[in-house]
């Protein structure tokens, strides 16, 4: 999802503000626009105004159109509740080594122990670990939970 939204909006900035400006296939076939079209709307050596128009054409339905919005909804959307998945990603991440880092900064000054508990400033506090890793539903209010059916 982060990944397909970044690629979004590196098109849209790359493209700027030539998603405005194309011309349409009537202005093409207009003998008096054409010229213009052909001078001014051209992109680097060997890239024709037609091939540049066609590009941005593409950029744009991949990332502006009805179909690129219904595509980044489906992408935001396909694997569940993006705010589930970011709590579940960090309950089932392995913190442990992160902690060990932290409580090893704050552990030791001068070969003395820290005070690091606010209740008992003698006592080291100790970590509090997840009952069930893989319990992302135990992050929950009951009421927010789904409830399995019952057959009447």
């Amino acid at each position: 999802m982060r990944i397909y939204r970044r690629f979004v909006e590196i098109v849209q900035l790359l493209g700027g503000g030539g998603f405005f400006y194309a011309p349409s296939e009537a202005d093409f076939l207009n003998p008096d626009s054409r010229p213009l079209i052909d001078k001014y709307a051209r992109g680097r050596a060997g890239v024709s105004a037609e091939e540049r128009v066609r590009l941005f054409k593409l950029a744009w339905n991949a990332t502006g159109s009805s179909f690129a919005q219904r595509m980044q909804q489906y992408v935001t959307y396909y694997s569940g509740d993006p705010i589930r998945l970011s709590a579940a990603y960090y309950v089932g991440y392995d913190k442990d080594p992160l902690f060990d880092i932290v409580e090893r900064a704050l552990g030791q000054r001068d070969g003395t122990d820290m005070s690091v508990s606010p209740d008992d400033p003698g006592v080291p506090s100790q970590r509090r670990k997840p009952r069930d890793p893989q319990a992302i539903s135990a992050q929950y209010p009951t009421s927010s939970q789904v409830r399995p059916r019952t057959e009447h």
